[in-house]
């Protein structure tokens, strides 16, 4: 499961991009399943908008939807009610991960050192690369 700060840092060139760009092109290629939030979708699609990032906001859509990797993961209510109530030291939005991460017992790809507090595994797009790189070694 990948973070919203992995979309933005990629589409608005911040931080790592290049990392994280060659993150999600070599999932891709090795078909490795991205899981994203519906959330994260949203609140990506509001930051572009918000910067008038019409060509980048059609460029993310096109990509979700020709990406056979990328998954998306809609939240039912009762989801929400449970994230809400979750660990009181991270903010809604880091909620909403860590709820996912812990229900689906996946890792949680993220800049965000907010998660190491808690008890989510979280890797950055450079961590799982080398990962990535050593399980090739040995097919």
């Amino acid at each position: 499961m990948i973070d919203t700060n992995i979309l933005s840092s990629v589409l608005l060139r911040q931080n790592n991009f290049e990392v994280s760009r060659q993150f999600l092109k070599t999932a891709e290629t090795l078909g490795i399943e991205v899981l994203i939030t519906d959330f994260s979708i949203y609140s990506t699609c509001i930051l572009l908008q918000s910067r008038g990032k019409n060509i980048l906001f059609e460029q993310f859509i096109k990509y979700l939807g020709n990406s056979p990797n990328v998954k998306i993961y809609r939240f039912i209510p009762s989801e929400i009610q449970q994230i809400y109530y979750g660990p009181q030291q991270l903010d809604f939005d880091d909620k909403v991960h860590y709820f996912l991460g812990k229900k689906e017992n996946i890792i949680f790809v993220s800049y965000d050192h907010d998660f190491d507090k808690t008890d989510l595994k979280r890797l950055t797009p450079a961590q799982l690369l080398e990962e990535f790189e050593n399980f090739s070694k040995y097919q």
